[in-house]
């Protein structure tokens, strides 16, 4: 099991409105100017980061923003700050990233086999573009629900590494998954000593702690943000790509839109996934550049192929993410949804 693993992504988004009059090439990036952000980037529109974490009190007292739940106490209540019980290896100390504030929190009754725990943050009415990204340690392990929609299964240790704790890491866009206003992230942690869900249950009092901890974040934006716009897998309403069987082409698009025009971004620049493929067509003059109208809107949009075997994706990845550069030297990077399948449902174009 891989988890939706978390690739940091900055939220850029371009000024200027860029005439929709055809695909005339500008030129690149100034030589000798180091990569990264222009200073010309400005958005316009609200882009919202909040943090979310567990731990938002003291060691021993509730956690404010975290509601918790056990067969000993079927209601939710704030959740408990602590590791589940009083032994010194259940203790209060972050088992996360140091440089995050998250603290573990359990139940209050140490007796408990499992326990569900509830955090929510809230979206604008006219939210788009959000991208959640979290990691997450359960003892001994966790399903995890968004809005109610499973998201996965963690475990305690990963099964290449037994007895080495695993943070698990989510990265999560696609606007279909989030609701206005409130979202809910619920972890329904089970105990059962050996560090892997499907083992019995056993009492934490018995066997050793039950806790959870996540840290992460989440950005928005609001409708009338202007920002570059992707559709991978054209035409697909999931975007499955086959996670077992890396050998074929998955397809992006770089939309056209009223307030960004593909045809300035530079193809060559243009990186995909984790591992940051870049486009597969080639000819005696160098890369390919492939315009056509994908969304059939009346205007040119920009497309890539990448293999999918330099993307990076693996089974269990909910998102992937497209980055490049103007040929003004603006940077951008953009996520979209994926589903994987292990089977010919992935299969690619």
């Amino acid at each position: 099991m891989s988890g939706c693993r978390f690739f940091p992504v900055a939220a850029v988004f371009l000024v200027s409105v860029i005439a929709l009059t055809g695909c005339e090439q500008g030129t690149g990036p100034v030589e000798g100017e180091p990569a990264g952000i222009s200073d010309s980037q400005i958005s316009f529109g609200k882009i919202d980061t909040v943090s979310i974490f567990s731990g938002n009190g003291i060691c021993g007292g509730p956690d404010t923003l975290v509601l918790a739940r056990s067969p000993s106490d079927p209601m939710f209540i704030e959740a408990l700050i602590g590791g589940g019980n009083d032994s010194d290896g259940c203790s209060c100390f972050n088992a996360g990233d140091p440089e995050s504030p998250s603290l573990p929190i359990t139940t209050y009754y140490p007796t408990d086999k499992s326990g569900d725990f509830l955090t929510y943050f809230e979206l604008p009415e006219d939210f788009s573009n959000v991208h959640l990204i979290f990691s997450v340690i359960a003892d001994d392990a966790a399903q995890i629900y968004l809005n109610g929609i499973f998201i996965d299964q963690v475990d305690l240790y990963d099964i290449s590494s037994p007895g080495e704790k695993k943070a698990w890491t989510f990265d999560i866009c696609g606007d279909d998954l989030f609701v206005y206003p409130v979202n809910t992230l619920l972890f329904k942690v089970r105990n059962t000593g050996t560090g892997y869900y499907g083992d019995p249950a056993a009492r934490a009092d018995s066997a050793d702690c039950m806790y959870l901890e996540f840290w992460g974040m989440y950005t928005s934006q609001t409708e009338d943000t202007c920002g570059v716009l992707i559709d991978i897998k054209p035409g697909s309403d999931i975007n499955p790509v086959n996670c077992m069987k890396l050998n074929g082409v998955i397809p992006v698009a770089i939309l056209t839109t009223d307030c960004f025009d593909a045809c300035e971004v530079d193809h060559t620049t243009v990186r995909f996934g984790p591992d940051g493929a870049s486009e597969n067509h080639f000819n005696k003059h160098g890369m390919i550049r492939h315009e056509k109208d994908v969304d059939f809107d009346g205007d040119i949009d920009l497309v890539f192929h990448f293999l999918a075997s330099e993307t990076g994706i693996e089974c269990g990845d909910c998102g992937a993410t497209l980055s490049g550069f103007t040929f003004s030297g603006d940077y951008f990077e953009v996520c979209d949804r994926i589903v994987t399948v292990p089977d010919k449902e992935g299969g690619s174009d």
